[in-house]
């Protein structure tokens, strides 16, 4: 190697920020990137390793050598001649299914993980599949070239490829370099716009970015590989999405950009919203042209609401996209060091739209047409939304990529579908709000609104003393109610909670009588609510915390005669006429009456009051029957084992308490009081 080809370069932002990546994903296969193209003719596979050897001779870019150093990475060129490849063929012709087998050999190479100090970082072969048609794949690490960089190499060796054939000398290739990347990144590092496009992107996004998903699983790290579902435009309905778009000023990207953000606000109803738009952050025609990493990923900050037009949608996506591109040469990497979001992993983004629209309609080997076709961007942290626009004739191809640890394929399938119902839905009418543009198919529409409602069901009959008396018969000595290390079984509940109910209608407390309680969560509260329900009044629960004047609405609303409290709760001063009664172990005493009152007690019967906040007025209390808790307490739903023991959290006050209360006493299981 001569001295040039052997100096050390520094590598690019771009290209730090991936191989630190690495280095903590090891060998990990994310950072593969890869293509096929389907060549519709018989290619001379001779030729054709020639066309790929001068590709390598032109584009140094795919010859580099990494290496680490005392001072960290750094990159060499190899000269063309050092290079050891040589072209592989699969020949799949006798196989049952061709095509199969040509996938296979293709994912097997995308899936292996590259050691990016030792192993080759790029692949190209050939398969045949039958006399008239090839597949040329070509695979890359991510960290020596990027999307845009895979038209300029797929172009070249086309170009090369034909001119061989044909006898004639290849076409010159333009004189853009790995230092015109390196020089033109370092420039720009050190100069006047990177400060500015700094301070827009730390204004922009001032306390970081609130990311809203498609899903709400939470997950970290970048995945080797990646789920994906892809599905097909066609031409005619691309023209449609261009016509529409022109209509609101914009292109046809901007509007499945804007149709993205309204999706995701459709399914989970936020307004403010931050998607991530890869975009080539290639300035200058020396940068277009050559052949490496430089590709970026930033936020794209999108405002929905569902009162706006489509087209006040598209014109805001528009004007933002605008500003993004504007900075988009600031690397989403120093961004989110900036805001030390790199030492939490909080994303900057949520789902990534990524608009490729690429000019391969006029690419051909030797007269041969050929069909491109993606196989992997790079990592995909949570779900992407790739659009392939190839100049070809033949529409978009749509890949919808997601991260395996957040989505099921069937999930990524569904929103594929779903996506493309809101696509088309939202470019029908730019002035039809966006909250009424529809994903959903008319038998997900049924299935959702119908099945799912037809709730309809008999209701269970009987009272909650009936099925409370239930359970002390059939499991006496299985823990009722546990609260610390106190615990009562059912027998014990029963006996307590009787001698309460006798000394409450000795009180002269009856029928749909209120009687109020005020104690804080223990056995003792477990044991009035039951005497009051047993003595077939009705209990008002209070909560301590709450504004007197709130407890003495209440009290005076409800015309509550007593008061059940403990000792810390006994010295109130909002009761006027209500008695007030300590529950402690002095009124439980033994020599109580402790059989089951007689009392008469019917479905419709009141058995609670609770009141709401009164966050729109004056607090309304709301009456719960028998029959309700009686059904919510024999639901099909609590008998599978899994509510054996709930955790008595909530105020008492809070209509959460009678899920916490009723539902494992009344189905045999136990109350832990927290």
């Amino acid at each position: 190697m001569n001295a040039s080809e052997t100096r050390h370069r520094q590598l690019s932002a771009a290209q730090t920020d991936i191989w630190l990546a690495s280095q903590i994903f090891d060998s990990s296969a994310a950072y593969n990137i890869a293509e096929y193209i389907e060549i519709h003719g018989a290619v001379d596979a001779d030729i054709f390793e020639q066309a790929y050897r001068q590709t390598l001779r032109d584009f140094d870019s795919l010859r580099i050598r990494l290496r680490e150093g005392e001072d960290g990475p750094y990159q060499i060129v190899a000269d063309p001649d050092d290079v050891e490849w040589s072209l592989m063929v699969f020949d799949f012709t006798a196989e049952a299914d061709p095509e199969v087998a040509a996938r296979r050999v293709m994912l097997e190479d995308l899936h292996r993980a590259k050691d990016i100090l030792r192993d080759p970082l790029f692949t190209s072969f050939l398969v045949k599949i039958s006399e008239a048609k090839f597949i040329w794949y070509h695979g890359y690490h991510h960290i020596i070239v990027d999307g845009s960089s895979g038209q300029l190499i797929a172009a070249r060796v086309s170009d090369v490829y034909t001119a061989l054939m044909r006898g004639i000398t290849p076409p010159a290739v333009g004189n853009s370099t790995l230092d015109t990347i390196l020089d033109h990144d370092a420039e720009y590092r050190s100069s006047k716009d990177f400060e500015l496009d700094q301070q827009h992107w730390l204004g922009r996004l001032d306390g970081g970015a609130d990311v809203v998903s498609f899903t709400e699983r939470a997950g970290s790290g970048t995945p080797a590989r990646f789920l994906r579902e892809v599905h097909y435009v066609s031409q005619e309905k691309l023209n449609h999405y261009r016509t529409t778009a022109r209509l609101a000023g914009t292109s046809w990207s901007g509007l499945i950009i804007a149709a993205t953000a309204g999706y995701l606000h459709h399914l989970t109803g936020e307004k403010e919203l931050f998607l991530g738009l890869p975009v080539a952050a290639r300035a200058g025609k020396a940068v277009r042209q050559a052949v490496g990493m430089v590709s970026n990923q930033l936020p794209l900050a999108v405002q929905v609401r569902p009162d706006m037009t489509v087209s006040d949608l598209l014109v805001g996506v528009k004007n933002e996209i605008r500003q993004l591109l504007r900075h988009q040469r600031y690397r989403n990497e120093d961004i989110r060091r900036s805001l030390k979001m790199s030492d939490n992993g909080q994303r900057l983004f949520g789902p990534t739209v990524n608009i490729m629209s690429l000019d391969y309609g006029k690419l051909a080997f030797d007269g041969h047409p050929l069909t491109p076709n993606n196989l992997s961007n790079g990592p995909v942290d949570d779900f992407a939304i790739n659009v392939f626009e190839r100049g070809d004739g033949n529409g978009l191809e749509i890949a919808f990529d997601a991260n395996p640890a957040l989505y099921s394929q069937d999930e990524v399938a569904a929103h594929g579908k779903r996506f493309l119902r809101y696509l088309e839905a939202f470019a029908a009418d730019i002035q039809s709000p966006v909250g009424r543009v529809r994903s959903l198919a008319p038998e997900e529409r049924a299935q959702i609104l119908g099945e799912w409602n037809n709730t309809a069901r008999p209701l269970t009959q009987g009272t909650v003393n009936d099925v409370f008396a239930a359970r002390v018969a059939q499991t006496p000595h299985a823990p009722a109610v546990m609260c610390e290390d106190e615990v009562l079984t059912y027998a014990e509940l029963e006996l307590l909670s009787n001698r309460l109910a006798h000394h409450l209608i000795n009180l002269g407390i009856g029928g749909e009588d209120r009687v109020a309680v005020l104690q804080e969560r223990s056995l003792g509260l477990v044991i009035s609510i039951l005497a009051i329900v047993k003595a077939g009044a009705a209990y008002v629960p209070l909560d301590a915390r709450a504004p007197e004047s709130r407890l003495r609405l209440m009290m005076a609303d409800t015309r509550a005669s007593v008061l059940l409290t403990d000792h810390a709760s006994a010295h109130v001063s909002f009761v006027h006429d209500a008695q007030v009664i300590v529950v402690d172990e002095s009124l439980l005493r033994e020599d109580t009456p402790a059989p089951r009152p007689e009392v008469s007690v019917h479905g419709q019967q009141l058995l609670c009051v609770m009141y709401t906040s009164g966050s729109t007025g004056v607090p309304k209390g709301v009456g719960t029957t028998h029959r309700d808790v009686v059904s919510l307490g024999l639901d099909e739903w609590w008998r599978s084992g899994s509510h054996a023991r709930v955790l008595f959290h909530s105020p008492q006050a809070f209509d959460a308490s009678t899920y916490e209360l009723w539902v494992p006493l009344l189905s045999g299981g136990s109350v832990v009081v927290a």
